[in-house]
């Protein structure tokens, strides 16, 4: 694994999102179980149909629902663990 259980706990607090038509998208899979084992998973979203980077393409796709939703998963974090 590219990812010991150790270095899975270490991780910050992460809102993950895959594509469905990306290489690596098993691989981020797996990051999400790892990271929802260690308790460090926001939330994981896998786009069905889309390819790697999709957010990087948004205003060429119109991908604008990846990127608001993104955005919504970090606020939602911060509002709960504000200080």
């Amino acid at each position: 694994p590219f990812l010991t259980d150790e270095e899975s706990a270490l991780m910050p607090p992460t809102a993950l999102h895959t594509t469905d038509l990306d290489t690596l998208r098993d691989e981020g899979i797996e990051f999400g179980k790892r990271l929802a084992a260690a308790g460090k998973l926001v939330g994981h979203v896998n786009h069905l149909g889309a390819t790697h980077a999709l957010h990087v393409y948004t205003p060429i796709f119109g991908a604008y629902d990846v990127t608001e939703l993104a955005a919504k998963q970090v606020t939602a974090f911060a509002l709960r663990n504000k200080s």
